[in-house]
């Protein structure tokens, strides 16, 4: 019989409290996700050493371009506000991944237009 696989509990929902639970879980990717226009949960992952307390303020970037409704590629930059809440080790994933859904103003949409070119030297 394979042996359980034990979780340290999430004990502070706040940025500091999600860091010291994902040390902890010994969490090597993050997932972040976040529903899209259309209601079609989206996500992606990066090197858990993406993840800091400012991440939670200033949020992740990424590009939008291939989400179905979004922005053209020349406008899809995009931020996903992780939401420490809503933090949990994903038990299905291969390798210790730390699950973080995107906060929005309504609570679906996770992630708002950053404006303007993020690559004006290229």
């Amino acid at each position: 019989m394979a042996e359980a696989i034990r979780t340290p509990a999430l004990k502070q929902k706040t940025p500091k409290g999600v860091l010291d639970y994902a040390r902890a879980a010994e969490a090597k990717m993050v997932d972040v996700k976040f529903v899209d226009t259309f209601g079609t949960w989206q996500h992606f992952s990066v090197p858990m050493a993406e993840l800091t307390g400012e991440v939670f303020e200033d949020g992740f970037g990424f590009d939008g371009s291939s989400i179905r409704g979004w922005k053209s590629i020349e406008a899809s930059d995009m931020l996903a506000m992780p939401d420490p809440s809503t933090a949990f080790i994903d038990p299905f994933c291969a390798v210790p991944t730390l699950s973080l859904r995107s906060a929005g103003e309504s609570g679906v949409l996770g992630a708002q237009s950053l404006g303007g070119d993020s690559h004006p030297d290229i």
